[in-house]
């Protein structure tokens, strides 16, 4: 690099730096959190309340499938009650037809001629000590007015998803392990399916909607641990069988969720999300979450046309640009042990986003859904460009960084997730590294957040 080039670059950082010094601060957040029963799973909203619904795991201390009164407490339904910004909990049944089981995907249904406003939740498989029976896995209705059954056995058999199909119920029906897993149809009348089909193994997600166009779509993800975990997908035919289209989406599909025709599909240890076009049959964007590990994407929920949030394992909630794939904010939680939380179910409703933490430990203490106010709005949203900067973009030899707080570390991640730790410094040489072309991020952590920057590499 000859001399006027260098006396160019160390102009252009100059004033780089002096204007971002000159920026104001980010903002505070205002997190709340509640406390609930113990490994708190789904948080709902009801329209008709205007009441927020917790659902909660219960805690099985010696993981014998009984439940014993000593030392185990049942899975449980609690409400939350807004008042002028304050949150209020209160627990509305324990559970005894069984517990709730991770995935735990139900639905809310309005009232009609024949039903009152019912939710529909599926049960695993345990033994209940206190009738001394082995109770199968199946799925329960209740009454979301008084929490009571309507019908204490909808389907007789353990299913980890239930969502509306037309007049009928769409559910992933669960065999033994080691056996494909499948998706039903199920008559709600008659109490029987009236189609079945073969999916993949650990089928744990269903999901039916009407897109744009008008038509019925049916949704489906199975995960087989392995690379080939599959996304199945079909228009259906007004009462007619249908057939899955087979997509081979990634490593570790956990969760699927729907806002229009995209459709937001996590892949944990893929450490992406992937949005898929229903209407097109195409994806729309692959987004790297920068995970590694099992630390990986679990939920991901549209909070507007383009910004979905993902909680992951290692304690985080992230915005993302579903167009670009790039990082708008993200937020860290952590236990009282200083640990990461490990996060799981969010809801996003009257502009807050609610999120739960059922596997960060089994203190009763430490069970709590934690209420972000407002997340997108612009006092919340840190303008990455005026926090942390990365130039230029595409790059071939020199990378400059800059940054309002200390950079503490920087790390360059590829598209398969492998990392390299780069030296703390706002240059950087990447010469070294005999780095392919294609696009990376840039991981930087400073004494108050990480951001993510994605870059081209042309050399």
């Amino acid at each position: 690099m000859n001399f006027s080039i260098k006396n160019a670059i160390s102009a252009f950082s100059l004033f780089v730096l002096c204007y971002y010094n000159l920026s104001s601060s980010p903002n505070v957040l205002d997190i709340k959190s509640v406390k609930v029963g113990r490994q708190p799973l789904v948080v709902k909203y009801d329209n008709g309340t205007k009441k927020y619904h917790v659902f909660c795991m219960g805690f099985d201390k010696n993981f014998n499938g009984e439940f014993d009164v000593a030392t185990d407490e049942r899975s449980s339904w609690w409400v939350i009650s807004e008042s002028n910004g304050t949150f209020t909990p209160t627990k509305v049944k324990d559970f005894t037809q069984g517990y709730l089981n991770f995935p735990l995907r139900m639905i809310f249904l309005d009232a009609d001629d024949y039903n009152p406003r019912t939710t529909f939740i599926p049960f695993g498989n345990v033994n209940n000590s206190d009738f001394t029976i082995k109770t199968p896995g199946k799925v329960v209705s209740f009454d979301l007015d008084n929490y009571k059954e309507v019908d204490a056995n909808v389907l007789g058999y353990y299913v980890s998803s239930v969502s509306t199909y037309g007049p009928h119920l769409l559910v992933t029906k669960n065999l033994l392990a080691g056996k494909a897993g499948k998706v039903a149809v199920f008559n709600l009348s008659t109490k029987s399916s009236l189609q079945e089909i073969t999916a993949g193994m650990n089928t744990n997600n269903a999901l039916a909607f009407t897109a744009s166009d008008g038509k019925l779509r049916a949704i489906a993800t199975s995960d087989d641990y392995s690379d080939s975990s599959s996304f199945f997908y079909a228009e259906v035919p007004h009462m007619s069988d249908f057939v899955f289209n087979i997509k081979k989406i990634g490593k570790t599909v956990n969760y699927i969720s729907q806002n229009k025709d995209l459709v937001a599909i996590t892949c944990n240890e893929g450490h992406s999300v992937i949005i898929f076009n229903i209407v097109s049959g195409k994806v729309v964007n692959t987004i790297s979450t920068v995970t590694t590990g099992f630390n990986g994407p679990r939920e991901a929920i549209f909070l507007d046309d383009n910004t979905i949030s993902v909680s992951t394992y290692d304690g985080k909630v992230s915005l993302f640009d579903i167009s670009t794939g790039n990082l708008i904010n993200s937020f860290t939680f952590k236990a009282p042990d200083d640990k990461n939380e490990s996060l799981e179910g969010m809801l996003y409703a009257n502009n807050k986003l609610f999120v739960t933490n059922p596997y960060t430990n089994y203190d009763s203490q430490n069970s709590k859904v934690y209420i972000i106010d407002n997340p997108l709005s612009k006092s919340n949203i840190e303008d990455e460009d005026n926090q942390v900067g990365v130039y230029p973009n595409p790059v071939s030899d020199y990378l400059y960084l800059s940054s309002n707080d200390k950079i503490t570390t920087i790390d360059l991640i590829d598209i398969l997730g492998n990392e390299i730790r780069l030296n703390n410094s706002q240059f950087i040489d990447l010469k070294p590294f005999k780095l392919q072309n294609g696009v990376y991020f840039v991981k930087i952590s400073t004494n108050m957040k990480t951001y993510i920057k994605k870059i081209n590499i042309n050399n």
